[in-house]
């Protein structure tokens, strides 16, 4: 049973806050009882670039969104401090926040997990332990996106932060630590720091002694529906909230989106739209890759993983289309009071399949999977005069899906068996999209009645489960309701599995290409 107050004869709902640290900024949202989204509160921070190759924020950026989105969202949605149930935290993952004995920072600023500073270090990782030892151990690749290399990056070149460093954190597990005094992480932001034994859910002590890193500069490793402790009373004052309330650790955002999503179940999967796109599915046992492209994550639920295949090339490239080629569009839709992608998905959706025949190369940002090409580039091939706008809105769209067919191979080559997939995140609200998305991967595509906030619903249901409000995460699949379901066409499936063929054929015949442009 929901938890509840009475005072002067009246109940009073108690109420789930989540915090869902993004790449961008913070998002604060109330969830009532049965998960319902009463209100948000969204407050942006910066992203540094003090070199090539580097990616930084500044933590104390992050609290300041916490405590300003904090009394906003209670301000908006008329819920009193003493209402809330508990607090919990979905955040973006391969944080590495070093801080002291005392909790304050001893670093400014925080690499992000796109920060690849520390390729030497990866490197070294790979020859001391193997690649594919250290894949079989952490369920990931060494990388430099990664903490473990982040961490020896400090050690080697900024030897005085490491020695006046008492723990490394996961981005959420910081804020974590500003409101309970706690050093704690849980297991599904642990398991992308390639330090974990993601079997035996423990710190990999062989990988510790490769990477030089102490033990004790770990965090203690809890599941995510442990509540770390209870608010303290001095940041309570901070966020306009009041002291005691339990603070539930929640977990990595790439899992609280597949618990959003209604993906507990082994052999469920879901598809991110986001800025980047990702398929994740549910899973009792890691899927191995023999060129290591499957990333496995500690789920929220227990004994579950979340498996995932992930790539750049995802709403961003869209969004680049939008702001570059739709201004008209974008104008329009502003003075009509509606999304310019609303009118551009109408125009794509007048061009036949295959944008007569015009196939775009998404990469604008580089590449990770299937190809790790940081040097691949976006293309349009096969303009014609014959093409207008709307063939190159159409397909943006359709190549971007062509990429993702890329990941669910990948998957499918080492058994999953893939019926029908979730869609989540801002592109999932483009029903063209989805359908297109149905006709390349020929799957059902489900369309849940939560799309952008459910990684955000995800850390509600840990905490709710944290504090009794909710029993198990079996509670997940009962609140989210699919209210939509695009039924692939075969006779459009055939057409893009012909354009498929030379979508691969083209990035072949273009990857020397990109090198030379490098060079030039």
């Amino acid at each position: 049973m929901i938890p509840i107050l009475r005072k002067e004869g009246c109940i009073i709902k108690k109420y789930i806050l989540v915090h869902d640290l993004g790449t961008t900024g913070n998002k604060a949202s109330l969830y009532d009882e049965k998960c319902g989204l009463v209100a948000s509160s969204y407050y942006p921070y910066k992203t540094y670039y003090p070199h090539p190759g580097w990616a930084e924020q500044n933590p104390l950026d992050w609290w300041k969104a916490v405590r300003i989105t904090t009394p906003r969202v209670l301000s908006e949605a008329k819920v009193l401090p003493h209402q809330i149930a508990c607090i919990s935290f979905s955040g973006h993952m391969f944080g590495c926040i070093p801080v002291d004995g005392a909790g304050k920072l001893t670093r400014e600023l925080a690499p992000l997990y796109f920060d690849q500073r520390s390729q030497k270090q990866a490197q070294q990782l790979r020859e001391r332990i193997g690649q594919e030892k250290g894949y079989q151990i952490t369920g990931n690749p060494f990388g430099a996106e990664y903490p473990a290399a982040k961490i020896m990056w400090i050690k080697e070149n900024e030897p005085e932060v490491f020695e006046n460093t008492s723990k490394f954190l996961p981005t959420k597990d910081y804020i974590i630590l500003r409101l309970t005094g706690k050093y704690v992480t849980e297991y599904s932001d642990a398991s992308g720091m390639n330090l974990l034994d993601i079997r035996q859910k423990t710190w990999s002590e062989e990988i510790l002694q490769a990477s030089n890193i102490p033990r004790q500069m770990l965090p203690e490793l809890h599941s995510s529906t442990d509540i770390a402790g209870k608010l303290e009373k001095e940041p309570a004052r901070e966020i306009g909230l009041v002291a005691g309330i339990p603070v539930v650790l929640g977990g990595a955002d790439v899992c609280c989106a597949g618990v959003g999503a209604g993906v507990i179940r082994k052999d469920t999967f879901y598809l991110s739209m986001g800025a980047a796109f990702w398929i994740g599915l549910a899973s009792k046992n890691p899927l191995y890759d023999p060129k290591q492209r499957i990333l496995n994550l500690c789920h929220l639920p227990p004994q579950t993983l979340m498996v995932i295949c992930n790539t750049y090339s995802g709403g961003l490239c869209y969004q680049w289309v939008k702001e570059n080629l739709c201004q008209l569009e974008t104008r329009a839709a502003e003075q009509a009071g509606v999304d310019p992608y609303q009118i551009m998905d109408l125009k794509a959706s007048r061009v036949e399949t295959g944008s007569q025949n015009l196939i775009f190369l998404p990469y604008m940002r580089g590449d990770v999977v299937p190809y790790s090409n940081p040097r691949a580039r976006g293309v349009f091939i096969g303009l014609s005069l014959a093409h207008r706008k709307e063939h190159l809105i159409r397909a943006a769209l359709e190549g971007i899906s062509l990429n993702l067919k890329t990941n669910l191979e990948i998957l499918e080559a080492q058994g999953a068996h893939i019926r029908e997939i979730r869609a989540i995140g801002g592109g999932a609200k483009s029903k063209l999209w989805r359908r297109i998305i149905a006709d390349v991967l020929n799957k059902k595509i489900l369309c849940p009645s939560v799309l952008q906030e459910a990684t955000s619903l995800g850390a509600a249901v840990a905490g709710g489960i944290g504090v009794g409000i909710f029993k198990d995460f079996d509670s997940a699949e009962k609140l989210v309701k699919i209210m939509e379901v695009e039924e692939p066409c075969e006779k459009t499936h055939q057409k893009y599995q012909r354009m498929f063929s030379v979508f691969k054929k083209a990035y072949d015949q273009l990857a020397p290409i990109f090198d030379e442009l490098i060079l030039l």
